[in-house]
């Protein structure tokens, strides 16, 4: 089945203008020619090679290389997987980069759900995140940041640096009463190895800034007693509005959370 230029060009959506050029450059090899009227003419299985040939160029590679893959199979082959290495590696950025967004548009989101100094028992579906353990420190001497620097290192690792963090307590009452003592960094990655299990929790937000005392876990408890509530472990702490997403420090918003039954 032979087609014109125009026919061709609509199937491989681009323009009858780049088909030319693509011909002229020798890009998409052998191309009849009608009989009567001199017009190119394509075969239905060149609608690949136009498509290759346009993403070739896309990707900066010159004319005299993608001709060169036509001198053997195996120079195409090398061509071939040299592009598809770095098509994999810019997936992987732009993965990198929509999970950092939608790690913090939920932040956000779920920043502007809650009301501050509010108090609640809410069901939370999975979450993906990475946990990175905070080491203890044998030598007091030593920075207080070497913990979190390790910690933060793992992440970078293992996971994705750019989206948001908190900490979590190995029980809710380690959060009560040493705040100062986390036992992990969470790193609220959608495509973390670890899971935030889905379940009831009760969740508590105030207005705060970083390292400010707050008597939001106080209140917590208050609530979980007067609603006869079974506190779980562990608890988790993030900020759902910080320097992403206001400007001043008082309207950051910190979170409280621990599954309950």
């Amino acid at each position: 089945m032979m087609m014109r230029s125009s026919d061709i060009a609509i199937l491989a959506q681009t323009k009858t203008f780049t088909l030319r050029k693509l011909c002229d450059d020798g890009l998409l090899g052998t191309v009849l020619r009608n009989d009567l009227d001199d017009s190119r003419l394509f075969a239905l299985d060149q609608v690949p090679q136009v498509y290759l040939a346009k993403v070739l160029q896309e990707l900066d590679v010159n004319t005299g290389r993608i001709l060169q893959t036509r001198e053997s199979p195996q120079q195409a082959l090398e061509l071939f997987q040299r592009c598809s290495k770095r098509l994999q590696d810019e997936i992987s950025l732009l993965q990198e980069q929509l999970d950092m967004f939608d790690s913090h548009a939920n932040m956000a989101l779920e920043g502007m759900r809650n009301k501050p100094d509010e108090i609640s028992v809410r069901h939370c579906d999975e979450r993906r995140v990475y946990f990175s353990a905070l080491d203890e420190l044998k030598d007091r001497r030593r920075k207080e940041y070497g913990r979190a620097a390790r910690a933060h290192e793992r992440i970078r690792k293992h996971g994705n640096p750019a989206c948001p963090l908190g900490v979590s307590y190995d029980g809710f009452f380690d959060l009560l009463e040493r705040p100062e003592t986390p036992a992990q960094l969470v790193s609220y990655d959608p495509q973390g190895d670890d899971v935030l299990p889905a379940g009831d929790y009760l969740i508590g937000t105030t207005r705060c800034f970083y390292d400010e005392q707050t008597d939001l876990a106080r209140r917590m408890f208050d609530y979980a007693l007067q609603h006869d509530l079974d506190i779980g472990s562990p608890a988790y702490v993030v900020y759902l509005h910080n320097a992403a997403t206001v400007t001043n420090k008082e309207d950051y918003l910190l979170q409280y959370s621990v599954k309950v039954k």
